[in-house]
């Protein structure tokens, strides 16, 4: 009864893997995948999960965790793979790990997901319009 999988999704696949199981369509301004066919052994999964709060913004991935604040200070980086709590700060040894990572976060934000942006500065104070 069930699956467990090591690996990366996200809260935004939730939506479209709800519609799946009920045999509705999804919208199309829905972001995520559906995670039925994930279980079903038919797709893979994207591998990266992308998150923002405020000016935070974060890619994780199956061994790295990325933090970025947009202020021009260094990327907070966090290797999963020998620190699962990301306790530990490595951006000092992996620079082109956390440079590959941030272009990715840029570009996902900035290009694909421009409506993410436009979407919280109308929210107000407390996620309310």
């Amino acid at each position: 009864m069930g699956k467990w999988f090591s690996l990366v999704v996200s809260l935004v696949d939730i939506l479209p893997t709800v519609t799946d199981v009920l045999g509705i369509e999804t919208p199309p301004d829905v972001d995520g995948q559906s995670l039925l066919a994930l279980a079903e052994d038919e797709i893979a999964p994207a591998g990266r999960a992308f998150g923002q709060h405020h000016n935070q913004k974060t890619i994780r991935t199956d061994r790295w965790r990325l933090f970025s604040y947009g202020t021009g200070d260094p990327p907070l980086l966090y290797d999963l793979a020998s620190d699962r709590r990301a306790i530990k700060r490595v951006v000092n040894a992996h620079e082109d790990v956390a440079a590959e990572l941030e272009g990715e976060l840029d570009t996902f934000f900035e290009t694909d997901r421009a409506g993410w942006n436009m979407q919280f500065e109308s929210l107000g104070e407390h996620g309310t319009t």
